[in-house]
C-alpha cells in the first residue's frame, strides 16, 4: 500500500483553491495595476484548471488575450512571447516579496 502525500506535496491543488491563490495574486501590489498581466495569468490559469492546459498555444492567447483578430501571425508580432517573459518577471517579483511565505506558490 503506499502512502498518501502531503497536501500540496506532490498532488494537485482543487480548483477552488488555485483560484483562492489567483485573487491573492492579482490583489497584490505586484499585479494590481497591471490589468494586461492580470488579464494573461487569469486566462493561463483558467484554461489550465478547466483542463485545457496542454491546448494553449501562443496563437490563441493572442487572439483571446491581447484581442488580435483572427488574422494573427505569432511569428511577426511577437505580443505573447513579450508579455510572457514579462509575467515570469512578475511572478519572480511576487515570490522573492509578499509571497514569499505563500502557501498556495506551488498552486500556480
Amino acid at each position: 500500500m503506499g502512502t498518501v502525500p502531503e497536501p500540496g506535496i506532490g498532488s494537485t491543488p482543487p480548483p477552488d483553491a488555485v483560484r483562492r491563490q489567483l485573487q491573492v495574486l492579482l490583489a497584490s501590489d505586484t499585479f494590481v495595476n497591471s490589468p494586461r498581466l492580470s488579464r494573461f495569468l487569469t486566462y493561463v490559469v483558467e484554461q489550465t484548471v478547466e483542463g485545457n492546459g496542454g491546448d494553449l498555444k501562443e496563437y490563441r492567447i493572442g487572439v483571446d488575450v491581447f484581442q488580435r483578430p483572427e488574422t494573427y501571425d505569432p511569428k511577426v508580432d511577437p505580443v505573447v512571447r513579450v508579455d510572457a517573459r514579462q509575467l515570469r518577471f512578475k511572478l519572480a517579483e511576487y515570490y522573492e516579496s509578499g509571497g514569499r511565505q505563500d502557501p498556495g506558490r506551488r498552486a500556480i
